[in-house]
């Protein structure tokens, strides 16, 4: 038995970062454990072609450690390789543990300490607790409960279950799905088989500059004032981007009535008004739902130049050669990908008690987006739903470092939020994507103000975070 100030749960890109700050903003004694025999989390477990960042490096990256990269967005195996620098460059191997996966977790009110047991029977003990396993289920993506599903004589692949080395050549293929899976997935494959993407209803799709407009600027600053100017440019260029998204979710959502016909109009202008009636006109306004990402106009480009379409319908139930829809048309088919989404899971999986009675999350209320009411010791990362999940972990990695210092400084062991008295509920994200209204139910609430409400501002919850009061609402002992 192991014991220590702290242990967090995850070696993604949450666990890294968190790993980073507690190294340099703390003195504690800390480990990652890790499920896997190696680091990455997302990055490491889709396989899918084309799988992508669907938020722009610049502002996905650390803020302690710039996207040196020009292009916006990066592939898994880039990313990989962003997380393996900063691993190397902050020496943060030695805290990682791997194949180590967590299965219980108890708090012991007499102790004062968090009890896990793994999957390989060893046990760790630890002041505090630092959840970073994401927001979903790892094991298994989800996939509807499809008539005739079994019928179907050719191959069914969810993206969460992609296998090694397949060969897609020639092949007709249906993407079920129009999410961000599916907005990457299918320019992968159009140039190697025939592809359809079958949705329910349109998404928004954004066109987006895969490279930098500003990288000229960096590199003429660079050559007159040296490498020095490097850093500082990359610093700003991560200010101007989180900038100009916030500016556009904002716009999104005071004029939706504006913004929403103003990207219909330039759609149908390259598409063609038809096909965008048809095909690329969402029943809700921008960013009620997470806006895809489309790099350099990937998907509007393959679809003008007819490597692949849309087909908008329902499906009524799988047949032994393809899917038939409930508009009387039938799609022919070889491989079916279920692009369908993703299990939203709390503190991955894990079955977490307190005093050995199981914690029922979806009875508790999220404390300033990273704790919960009468959870003791406890830190969650969850990132944010409008901008690039990254921005959320850095923030509440140094909140948590900054409580916990506070803590060590006065001498208390355990901190509690503690929810006032005829707090009102909200729903946890205000977002109607299917993934999150599907796990509703299942997920810990939200109340009507600071600090139990979710701001989802990367501006505003930086200084919050930076500089609240750190005993607000909070009991301590």
């Amino acid at each position: 038995m192991e014991e220590l100030d702290m242990l967090i749960i995850g070696a993604g890109i949450s666990g890294i970062g968190c790993a980073y700050h507690f190294s340099k903003n703390t003195d504690f004694s800390f480990k990652v454990l890790e499920r896997k025999d190696t680091f990455g989390g997302t990055w490491e477990l889709f396989k899918y072609p084309g799988i992508r960042s669907d938020s722009d490096m610049y502002s996905f990256c650390y803020d302690f450690h710039p996207w040196k990269k020009d292009q916006r967005f990066g592939s898994a195996s880039e990313i990989k390789d962003y997380l393996q620098e900063v691993i190397d460059t902050y020496d943060l191997e030695k805290y990682i543990c791997y194949k180590q996966k967590v299965l219980h977790a108890n708090w012991d009110s007499h102790t004062n300490r968090w009890r896990m047991e793994t999957a390989d029977g060893k046990v760790w003990v630890s002041k505090f607790l630092f959840f970073c396993t994401g927001y979903y289920d790892h094991d298994e993506g989800y996939t509807p409960d499809f008539k005739g599903y079994n019928d179907f004589q050719g191959k069914i692949i969810h993206p969460q279950k992609w296998p090694a080395d397949y060969d897609i050549t020639g092949k007709k293929v249906v993407v079920i799905g129009s999410g961000a899976t599916a907005v990457t997935v299918v320019p992968a494959l159009c140039d190697k088989a025939h592809v359809t993407m079958l949705q329910r209803s349109p998404t928004y799709m954004m066109p987006m500059p895969d490279r930098e407009r500003l990288w000229l600027i960096q590199r003429l600053f660079i050559k007159i004032f040296g490498e020095r100017m490097r850093i500082l440019f990359l610093k700003f260029r991560r200010f101007y981007n989180i900038l100009i998204q916030y500016i556009f979710f904002w716009l999104c959502k005071a004029i939706p009535t504006i913004i929403k016909p103003l990207y219909l109009r330039a759609l149908s202008m390259y598409l063609g008004k038809e096909e965008v009636e048809k095909n690329w006109t969402p029943r809700y306004n921008l960013w009620d739902q997470r806006v895809c990402a489309c790099p350099e106009a990937d998907f509007q480009k393959m679809i003008k130049n007819k490597k692949a379409k849309i087909v908008t319908d329902h499906i009524d139930k799988f047949t032994k050669t393809g899917i038939a829809l409930k508009s009387g048309d039938n799609l022919d088919a070889d491989v079916i990908i279920t692009a369908t989404g993703l299990k939203l899971v709390i503190a991955g999986k894990i079955q977490v008690s307190v005093d050995d009675q199981p914690v029922k999350f979806h009875e508790l209320f999220y404390y300033k987006g990273m704790m919960f009411s009468d959870l003791p010791n406890v830190f969650s990362a969850f990132g944010y739903t409008n901008a690039s999940w990254t921005l959320k972990v850095d923030i509440v990695a140094r909140y948590a470092c900054r409580l916990c210092m506070y803590m060590k400084e006065n001498n208390y062991s355990v901190f509690k939020p503690v929810i006032p008295d005829g707090m009102a509920t909200e729903s946890w994200i205000d977002m109607t994507s299917s993934y999150i209204k599907r796990y509703e139910h299942l997920s810990p609430k939200q109340g009507n103000r600071y600090p139990w409400k979710l701001k989802q501002n990367y501006y505003i919850d930086w200084l919050q975070l930076k500089f609240s009061d750190l005993e607000n609402d909070i009991e301590f002992q």
